[in-house]
Formats: C-alpha cells, structure tokens, sequence
C-alpha cells in the first residue's frame, strides 16, 4: 500500500504451448509450437505482442506457414480479454 491505496503492479512473459491437427488443402496436419507473448505489465494491455512458433515448421510449405500462424495469432483477442479480467481481479483485492 503506498499511501492508504492499493498499489498493484506486474510484468509477464507468457508462453503457451500448441498442438493440434490443422487442416491444410483438405489433409490434416500435426502442428506442434508455442506462442510467445512478449512482455507485459499492469496497464499495458493494448500494446501486447505475439509471436508464433511452429516446431515442425520444416514439414509445410512457406505459405502454409504464413497461414497457420495468422490462425493463430486469432488468439490475441482471447488472451487480452483474460488478461484484462485478471487485472479487474487483482484491483479488487
């Protein structure tokens, strides 16, 4: 408490693994990765940044690549959206 106010900080990186089947021309394919979100703080919501990863990248074409990734980049909405939830949480303590 700084001053008889709640006082509430914090920084994360957040890393949240994939796998799953995607289907790709008709055909489903293991995907296997993470996704990074770059660090974070209390506040600082609107400004996240996700990175994708696919850990058997060398098993799809460039483009199919390219589309999983925006696929999954989706995610960030969802994440916000529970990230925002947990700072109106930590507020209310």
């Amino acid at each position: 408490m700084v001053r008889n106010k709640k006082h509430v900080n914090y920084t994360y990186e957040l890393t949240l693994k994939i796998k799953g089947e995607w289907v790709i021309k008709e055909e489903k394919r293991m995907v296997k990765g993470h996704i990074d979100i770059q660090e974070f703080s209390f506040g600082e919501l609107d400004d996240l940044q996700m990175e994708v990863w696919l850990s058997n990248d060398k098993d799809f074409l460039q483009q199919d690549k390219a589309c999983i990734r925006q696929d999954l980049k989706l995610f960030m909405q969802p994440v916000r959206e529970k990230l925002i939830q947990f700072e109106e949480e930590l507020k209310d303590r």
